[in-house]
């Protein structure tokens, strides 16, 4: 039986010999693909950059363990060790995967990888959203700003940050899992009906087209739970970062699920203790994970409690960075690797921090009722920051655009319904908001690539970092071992120097002078060489670099009493290295 014409408008014809170009470029599975290819486009250039000298060698390039490739020692090793003051096992075996398949010491390999997660991550992105809520164009919008947005340029390009984009997809892949759980015990279809979501519902032209295995509930959701409950404990083995994840579902079940919506206190005292309860495996996963991250952070001498930063200057500076990446999210200019704590900030700053948080708060939970979005947006946003957000300081800097990652989904939950629905109350034409998330979206991609730019290697990095911010020690050390390695020996002592001037006491300062030392020696400068040297004893008296290297110094100039002496401690600080040994059987001492 033939199928009746279609009808269609006068003027216009219908090919019948194939379906429609749009309807085809449309299609879920074609828009997945021009999302993949958008970030490969992008991040291209990235395969041919090197390595950083910050924390990519400690990381990848100078970790034997790293080299050696994939096996069972190595694995072993993974589960067994703390690199750079942190544990997370997965990323370091991706990581020797990459090693394994590059078989020499080859950067663009584990770039290729980490491009090729955050193009999974943007995929994923897009058919959780859509899935969740049956919004494929906003979906689509989101997604395209995660997989665009400059500030996520740090965490694809970085190496050493494969940690975050391997978390980011084990975490979208619990939350599918979970989703499916859901959908299963409460029997509903995937949205529009799968959940509610107010006035953020789906419009007529916005319906999801989905594979069928998406299409009904599934048979046995204890299956999807147990499933997400393992993609999260894979998560937090690849970052510990993923401990507000259960926080997360609890948004969720608000918004697009609708498990909030009870009619009566009865219902609220009987409902709710269950939907906390359901996430209790996921509850005691993270507080695990944020025992052994505490453990080996505070070992590592990572963590600042308030020996280092006071209480006051972090809480101060919590608020201010929660408005800085509002505003690097909105207008994402003047990035940096680094930015600097300055330990205090003014107080009118503060206030004025706080009181737009707080303002931005109570205006989600105004209209909530009528567009949960809002709210699930807004306080995703708030809530995935916190183990980053410098309550606990790890490092010097007040914040850092790797830590936005995940946080970034949730503004960009708002970008696409929150002001969808604004501009739909208002009539706004539909063509004209088409077009303007197609602006924003070159845009951020433009600005994406010149950002891009600075990774190229490190001396662009760290002087762009120089550029654009203030007392930023890390990058005039990094920079300065960066000048030093090419030759340019002046401005690396002036760097050295610089950042001395910034920390002249710090524990970090003894390292500093020793690699000043290095540079002061190489130009011809042994005396002031020997001071920065004996500077670093002054700081750390058991700081072994500074000893080997007064040994050699000493063994240059030909003073073979004090170079024995100098062996000898250094020996006996670190009896496991074999150079001190060495050093002393050259200079025919007796290494006892």
């Amino acid at each position: 039986m033939e199928s009746s014409p279609s009808k269609t408008s006068p003027g216009r014809r219908r090919d019948s010999s194939g379906p429609d170009f749009i309807q085809i470029a449309a299609d879920p599975a074609c828009l997945c693909l021009m999302l993949a290819v958008a970030v490969f486009w992008l991040y291209s250039p990235a395969i041919r950059f090197g390595f950083t000298r910050y924390d990519d060698l400690n990381y990848f390039a100078q970790n034997p363990q790293v080299q050696a490739g994939l096996g069972w020692d190595g694995m072993l090793w993974a589960f067994r060790s703390v690199v750079v003051s942190n544990w997370h096992p997965l990323t370091m075996l991706s990581l020797m995967l990459d090693a394994t398949m590059a078989g020499t010491l080859d950067p663009s390999v584990p770039h290729f990888t980490n491009i090729l997660l955050h193009a999974i991550n943007s995929v994923l992105l897009f058919l959780l959203l859509q899935y969740l809520t049956g919004a494929k164009w906003r979906s689509l919008f989101a997604a395209g700003l995660f997989a665009l947005h400059p500030l996520n340029v740090e965490s694809v390009v970085w190496i050493a940050e494969r940690k975050n984009v391997l978390s980011t997809c084990f975490w979208l892949l619990t939350i599918f899992a979970y989703a499916r759980y859901v959908q299963g015990v409460t029997g509903d279809q995937p949205s529009p009906s799968f959940g509610t979501a107010g006035a953020c519902q789906v419009t007529g032209q916005e319906k999801a087209i989905r594979p069928p295995l998406m299409s009904h509930a599934p048979r046995h959701p204890s299956l999807f739970y147990w499933l997400a409950l393992l993609f999260f404990a894979l998560g937090l083995m690849s970052k510990p970062m993923l401990v507000t994840l259960p926080f997360g579902l609890l948004l969720l079940d608000d918004w697009p699920w609708g498990r909030w919506r009870m009619t009566s206190a009865r219902e609220w005292r009987v409902r709710l203790p269950g939907l906390a309860w359901e996430k209790a495996p996921f509850f005691i996963l993270s507080g695990l994970s944020c025992a052994v991250t505490l453990l080996v952070q505070q070992q590592g001498a990572a963590t600042r409690f308030m020996g280092g930063f006071p209480m006051g200057g972090r809480i101060e500076n919590v608020l201010v960075s929660y408005l800085r990446y509002l505003g690097k999210t909105c207008w994402p200019v003047n990035l940096a690797v680094l930015y600097p704590h300055p330990s205090h900030w003014p107080p009118l700053t503060v206030a004025g921090a706080a009181t737009l948080i707080l303002a931005a708060s109570f205006a989600v939970i105004g209209p909530g009722k009528k567009c949960r979005c809002l709210y699930t947006g807004w306080f995703w946003f708030l809530g995935t920051l916190i183990p980053v957000i410098g309550l606990i300081q790890v490092g010097g800097q007040s914040m850092a655009d790797r830590y936005a990652y995940v946080p970034l989904i949730g503004i960009f939950i708002l970008a696409s319904w929150g002001v969808f629905q604004i501009l739909q109350g208002l009539k706004f034409p539909r063509m004209a908001m088409f077009a303007a998330a197609g602006i924003i979206l070159v845009a951020s991609a433009c600005q994406s690539r010149k950002q891009l730019n600075y990774w190229q290697n490190d001396e662009t990095l760290f002087r762009h970092a120089l550029a654009i911010t203030k007392n930023n020690v890390v990058a005039h050390i990094m920079l300065g071992g960066t000048l030093a390695d090419a030759g340019k020996l002046d401005e690396a002592i002036k760097n050295y120097r610089e950042a001395l001037a910034i920390i002249p006491n710090d524990t970090l300062a003894a390292n500093v002078r020793c690699n000043l030392g290095n540079v002061l020696e190489r130009v011809g400068q042994p005396a002031e060489a020997e001071k920065e040297y004996r500077e670093a004893l002054r700081i750390d008296p058991d700081f072994f670099l500074a000893h080997y290297n007064l040994g050699i110094l000493f063994g240059r100039l030909g003073r073979r009493e004090e170079a024995i002496e100098q062996f000898t401690i250094a020996m006996r600080l670190k009896p496991e290295l074999p150079e001190p040994r060495q050093k002393l059987q050259v200079l025919g001492a007796n290494p006892h």
